[in-house]
C-alpha cells in the first residue's frame, strides 16, 4: 500500500511541477507569462463526472497548446437496482469505484477567426497524454477499500471541438464536445475500454 501511495503522490507532484515550470516561463517580448488562459473545468460524460484545470499557451491568434489535468469519477451508466420481494425495497447493486487521473497536451486551432465576431471563437482540439486508474475495492469500509487499491497506467487521447465565449477582458466561458479514447492493456475492475463522450464546461480567466 505504501508503494501505491508513493506512485500516486509522485504522479501528482510531477504534474504540478511541470505546470509550475511552464507558467514561470516568460515571454521574450513582454516579460510576462506565455500562458494566456487558465480555467476550471467540469466534465459531463457517459462514464461519470470530472473536474480539472487547463492552462493554454497561444502561439498566435489561431494556434495554441493546452495543458490539461483531469480527475474522472467513474459511474456505471447501466446500473439497475434489484428489487427484494421479501422486504419490498430496491437494493442498489455493487458499483465500480474507479477514478482516472489524466494529463493531456496537444494542439488547438481556432476556426473562422476572420469570419465571425471576436468574442465568439470556435476551435478544434486534439490532445493526449498519460492516464492513471486508481481502483479501490468495491466492497468494505472506507479504509478497507482503499487498503486494497490497485493502479493501472495507459495513454488517453481526446479529439473534439468547442467554442470560447469571451465576455470581458479577463473572463471567458468555454464549451467543448469530443470523444476520449482510454483503453488499458489489462482489465481495470473487469473492463479494459473506458472510452466515451465528453462535454466539458470551462470557466476561464484571461491572463
Amino acid at each position: 500500500m505504501k508503494r501505491k501511495l508513493f506512485y500516486i503522490i509522485a504522479f501528482a507532484l510531477g504534474a504540478f511541477l511541470v505546470t509550475d515550470f511552464a507558467l514561470a516561463q516568460p515571454n521574450s517580448n513582454s516579460g510576462k507569462s506565455r500562458w494566456s488562459i487558465r480555467s476550471f473545468d467540469m466534465g459531463l460524460t457517459n462514464r461519470g463526472i470530472s473536474v480539472g484545470g487547463t492552462w493554454r499557451h497561444h502561439w498566435n491568434r489561431v494556434q495554441s497548446t493546452p495543458l490539461q489535468f483531469n480527475l474522472l469519477f467513474y459511474r456505471d451508466s447501466d446500473k439497475i437496482p434489484v428489487y427484494d420481494y421479501y422486504s419490498g425495497q430496491s437494493i442498489d447493486t455493487q458499483t465500480k469505484k474507479v477514478m482516472f487521473l489524466n494529463m493531456r497536451t496537444g494542439y488547438q486551432h481556432r476556426v473562422w477567426a476572420d469570419a465571425i465576431a471576436a468574442n465568439v471563437r470556435p476551435y478544434l482540439l486534439v490532445t493526449g497524454g498519460p492516464a492513471l486508474a486508481i481502483n479501490p475495492a468495491n466492497v468494505g469500509g472506507f479504509f478497507e477499500r482503499w487498503g486494497k487499491t490497485t493502479l493501472s497506467y495507459t495513454a488517453n487521447l481526446f479529439a473534439g471541438g468547442g467554442v470560447d465565449f469571451v465576455y470581458s477582458r479577463s473572463s471567458q466561458f468555454s464549451v467543448t464536445l469530443g470523444y476520449e479514447i482510454m483503453y488499458f492493456p489489462a482489465q481495470v475492475d473487469g473492463v479494459q475500454n473506458y472510452s466515451g463522450v465528453v462535454v466539458m464546461l470551462s470557466f476561464g480567466e484571461r491572463l
